[in-house]
């Protein structure tokens, strides 16, 4: 992992995912997917976050409809 200036750049050995984090979390910019994902609050532990699987959301376009969210796991 490296750091620098309060962004973390992070990789997922498991899925090869590269992930780009600061002070937009939970909001991370996915180099993989190339699109900004959400990462999901835990509703069963309050302050934490998805774990095994991790739990995440992206807005996807709908023609007519706008953005819709996609939830997915990873």
């Amino acid at each position: 992992m490296a750091s620098t200036q309060g962004a973390a750049l992070l990789q997922d050995e498991a899925t090869g995912h590269y992930f780009l984090t600061g002070d937009s979390f939970p909001k991370i910019y996915d180099f993989t997917l190339g699109t900004w994902i959400y990462y999901l609050a835990d509703p069963q532990r309050p302050g934490h976050y998805t774990t095994n699987p991790r739990r995440f959301m992206k807005m996807v376009p709908i023609p007519i409809l706008g953005y819709i969210p996609f939830v997915f796991s990873m």
